[in-house]
């Protein structure tokens, strides 16, 4: 607790500036509902349209989203960890885009952190499909995982496990044949012979 702390204001107040104070809160949006929602309406498209991408991806991903909420948010109930801006002297707040929106029976609840969920799931998704692009991806959703400590709403620790939750289990489906036989209707080599490339045309 008392590292996470450190680390806490480390970024909260030590890493400021005015650059930040600008461009982290907008980054954060990337990890809300709504950014979510967008994402998942988007992403269904391309590969709808796409006659080289499996259509089914885009239901998929939105159950993959599904799936992560329900295990997020009741943890969030659960722990019910106050934010720092309530517990937490000396915090330096800054404006936080869309929160009001996003789950707001959850607005005093740290633990963890469902931005970060959010933010490591599409990535996930994204690093998925367009595999050449990965290191992009994490890239951003890093920044959206730093920006909630920045911002003064999370602790580090919240938003670490967020990120492994976001992570793990989104790796998990995508990687399940249960889930890519059924759902997406893959077809799988018999056993002991090689898996043939996906058909959602995934890039190395």
């Amino acid at each position: 607790m008392r590292l996470d702390l450190i680390i806490f204001h480390w970024i909260n107040s030590g890493a400021s500036n005015t650059v930040f104070d600008k461009v982290l809160p907008w980054i954060g949006v990337l990890g809300t509902h709504e950014f979510c929602v967008a994402f998942l309406i988007v992403f269904a498209l391309i590969n709808w349209r796409s006659p080289s991408k499996n259509w089914r991806m885009g239901p998929f991903a939105a159950l993959i989203y599904g799936i992560n909420a329900a295990i997020f948010v009741p943890i969030k109930h659960i722990v019910d960890r106050p934010r720092p801006t309530y517990a937490v002297l000396d915090v330096i707040s800054r404006p936080d885009y869309l929160a009001s929106l996003a789950f707001p029976v959850g607005l005093g609840e740290s633990f963890p952190s469902g931005h970060a969920v959010t933010a490591f799931m599409i990535v996930t998704i994204l690093a998925h499909q367009y595999g050449s692009y990965r290191f992009l991806f994490y890239g951003i959703a890093c920044l959206v995982g730093f920006s909630r400590v920045y911002i003064g709403v999370h602790y580090p620790s919240d938003v670490i496990i967020g990120a492994l939750l976001g992570y793990g289990v989104t790796k998990l489906i995508l990687s399940s044949k249960f889930f890519r036989v059924k759902i997406l209707k893959e077809k799988l080599e018999s056993k002991g012979e090689e898996e043939p490339r996906d058909v959602l045309n995934v890039d190395s």
